[in-house]
């Protein structure tokens, strides 16, 4: 459902062109390894978007593996012979670590949480401070409101009481998997 997302996100805020683009980077913030489940997932944008030739998923988050690699997938017949390609790059680190020190980063397009739940006991305040300077959209999606509603009010404490989510609507890509909240 990651993919569709952002597809639909942009699509949503009549915003397309800016991933009808030769090379597109998207930062998913919070990252663990669930995110890391369904990657081949993401050609699908390959698909959706014929401007794009090269898909880089950076996948942000303190909880992935300690042994960063790069990977291209197989693509599909379709996608290899127009010679696409798709790669991940996962980061254990928190955001503005990333940003701040890693020789290997790359400028988002888009900055995506999925699921991602931001508090002060995580420096959240530094990252969401470090996305803001990065000049590109920063879509969110969560199973409840109750965490988009949270995430809303820690992004205005942070940097401004008066921003307005563009667009805060029920996604109807969200992933149905049952899981537990904890």
């Amino acid at each position: 459902s990651g993919p569709l997302t952002v597809y639909f996100g942009f699509k949503e805020i009549l915003s397309l062109h800016i991933i009808e683009e030769e090379i597109v980077v998207i930062h998913i913030i919070a990252a663990t390894s669930v995110h890391t489940d369904s990657l081949l997932a993401w050609e699908v944008l390959l698909h959706l978007v014929p401007e794009m030739y090269k898909l880089v998923i950076v996948m942000i988050g303190k909880e992935l593996s300690d042994e960063p690699y790069a990977r291209r997938e197989q693509l599909c017949e379709l996608c290899t012979a127009q010679k696409k390609e798709l790669i991940f790059i996962p980061i254990p680190k928190l955001y503005h670590d990333y940003v701040k020190s890693d020789a290997e980063y790359k400028k988002p397009t888009v900055i995506v949480g999925f699921e991602a739940k931001f508090n002060a006991a995580e420096s959240w305040s530094e990252s969401i401070k470090i996305m803001q300077s990065r000049s590109c959209p920063l879509f969110l999606a969560s199973s409840t409101e109750q965490v988009n509603q949270n995430n809303i009010i820690m992004i205005k404490e942070i940097l401004n009481p008066e921003i307005i989510p563009i667009f805060n609507k029920k996604n109807p890509f969200r992933g149905l998997a049952p899981h537990r909240n904890l």
